[in-house]
């Protein structure tokens, strides 16, 4: 009788025998399924860490399992309020501890678990990462003027650059040489006007754009006069 004999990895697998001679292969042998299971499921990965660049995650863990066959990590967004939703983003080989992911812009959560034909391990800790959009194009060509029958309202425009800003911030301030200005309202996005009565006085105003990547430049500064 002739043997043969390897201890293959953890899983389900099949084996067959053929005879083989110049003539060719025989008809296959009867198919005999070996399913080896490790004795636990693996060790929990632990110490997920990571690092945003620009829109990319990097994510690494300490793996502290010797029969895992696989890890999977898993992203949710950040909840507003009750328990994040994970889903399964990346399957990594055994042994593997560093994935990438690029999610698109906000905060997203993530776990890894190391897992076997035995079962899934508890879940690593969660980190946290925010992506951020850039920041938006600086508005310009900003004009100023005063309307009314006693000239009391400031009309503002300005050309909207960006593409990607959750509103404009309006900056005054009083006088001709102060540059201690002040927000005084924040716009829709894709705004490109404003009015405000102020009262009587010389104004000057200037104009920026937001998003939760951060500022723009400022536009150009204006200056107006009312009457009343």
């Amino acid at each position: 009788m002739t043997a043969f004999s390897e201890i293959p990895p953890y899983g389900s697998w099949l084996y067959k025998v053929n005879a083989k001679n110049g003539n060719g292969l025989s008809p296959d042998s009867g198919v005999f399924t070996v399913t080896l299971t490790p004795p636990t499921p693996p060790v929990a990965p632990s110490n997920l860490n990571g690092y945003v660049t620009g829109t990319t995650v990097s994510l690494t863990w300490t793996d502290n399992a010797d029969n895992e066959q696989y890890y999977i990590v898993s992203r949710a967004p950040q909840p507003a309020s009750g328990d994040p939703v994970f889903q399964v983003i990346i399957q990594a080989s055994a042994n593997v501890n560093y994935v990438s992911d690029q999610p698109g812009y906000g905060t997203w959560l993530y776990k890894v678990n190391a897992k076997n034909p035995a079962g899934t391990s508890a879940d690593s800790n969660v980190y946290t990462a925010t992506v951020l959009p850039p920041p938006p194009a600086a508005p310009t060509a900003l004009v100023g003027s005063v309307s009314g029958a006693a000239s009391v309202n400031v009309n503002l425009s300005w050309q909207d650059n960006s593409n990607n800003e959750t509103g404009f911030e309006i900056y005054r301030v009083k006088g001709t040489t102060s540059q201690t200005f002040t927000k005084i309202a924040t716009t829709a996005p894709n705004a490109t006007s404003f009015i405000e009565a102020p009262g009587k006085g010389t104004w000057r105003y200037k104009v920026r754009a937001i998003n939760s990547g951060g500022a723009s430049a400022y536009s150009n500064t204006v200056q107006v006069t009312t009457k009343k």
